[in-house]
C-alpha cells in the first residue's frame, strides 16, 4: 500500500509525474516541454 496515490501535474511547460516505487518510496520525474529536458530522483 503506498501513502501517495501516482499523479502528475501541469505547470506551465513543466510536466511533473509523482509514482509510488513501493510503500515508502516514491519517484518524482518531471519534463521540460520548452527544452524537452527531463529528470527524476527517488524519495525515501
Amino acid at each position: 500500500m503506498s501513502l501517495i496515490e501516482a499523479s502528475t501535474k501541469e505547470f506551465g511547460n513543466i510536466t511533473v509525474f509523482l509514482h509510488s516505487l513501493g510503500s515508502f518510496c516514491y519517484r518524482i520525474e518531471w519534463y521540460s516541454k520548452m527544452t524537452g529536458t527531463n529528470k527524476g530522483t527517488g524519495i525515501k
